[in-house]
């Protein structure tokens, strides 16, 4: 599977997902190159170690509460 349909895959999930390496925190990145969800500090650990990871293009996830439309996207639409 190519890089962006594994991009499209992780972020299309609409469970939360726990992080992959530390596995007690909620995932909030995908990194595509390393097949991994990961938390903040894992993420910040696994892709400050050295200056190939460090170039990993990373997807923030979303959460459920940033899917929610706000008033003002309501409002928009007439």
């Amino acid at each position: 599977m190519n890089s962006s349909k594994r991009v499209a895959h992780a972020v299309g999930g609409k469970t939360a997902r726990v992080c992959d390496s530390c596995i007690k925190k909620r995932a909030r990145w995908y990194c595509a190159a390393d097949d991994a969800f990961l938390c903040q500090a894992c993420d910040s650990a696994v892709h400050s170690a050295n200056q190939l990871a460090h170039r990993h293009k990373r997807v923030l996830l979303k959460t459920a509460s940033s899917l929610k439309p706000s008033n003002k996207d309501d409002r928009a639409v007439q």
